[in-house]
Order: structure tokens, then sequence, then C-alpha cells
């Protein structure tokens, strides 16, 4: 099973093709105008709860939010996975 990190925060890209506007963005998501440019300018990372919120909010899917960076495993780790997914 890959494992993933947050990468680039796409919503820029996607609040242009909305029309919405960072202030309508903050808005909506009951946040500052200050907080909500600290997430989209990628100066700070959404946590899972608040990127469900946001995609439910625009009407979008979570996975569309931030590139996602597929991390990979430790060998000890790929080694684990393996053994369990046998003994199932």
């Amino acid at each position: 099973m890959p494992r993933y990190k947050l990468g680039h925060c796409n919503l820029p890209d996607i609040l242009v093709e909305l029309g919405i506007s960072y202030t309508e963005f903050a808005e909506k998501m009951g946040m500052s105008r200050q907080q909500a440019g600290q997430y989209i300018n990628n100066e700070r990372k959404m946590g899972t709860a608040l990127i469900f919120s946001v995609a439910d909010t625009l009407g979008i899917l979570d996975r569309d939010i931030y590139q996602l960076i597929e991390v990979p495993m430790k060998p000890s780790t790929r080694r684990l996975q393996e053994k369990s997914m046998k003994e199932e």
C-alpha cells in the first residue's frame, strides 16, 4: 500500500477555475483572509478534517487540493506489510 505526503497546494488554480476570490474562499470557510492565504500560498498545510471541509464546500475531490507525493517505504516496513497480507 503506497504512502503519500502533501505536495504543492492546488487551491490557487482551483479557485480561479471556480471563479472564487481568496476573500470569498475565506468567508465560505469561516476563516480570516490571512489564514486562507497561508494555506493557498503553501505557507501552511491543511489537516485532514480541513481538507475534507474545503472539498465539500467547493464541490471538489479532496485528492485534488494537494499534489500527492508518493513516499517510498523502508524495506523493513514493506516486508511487514507483505507478511501481514500473506497471513490474511
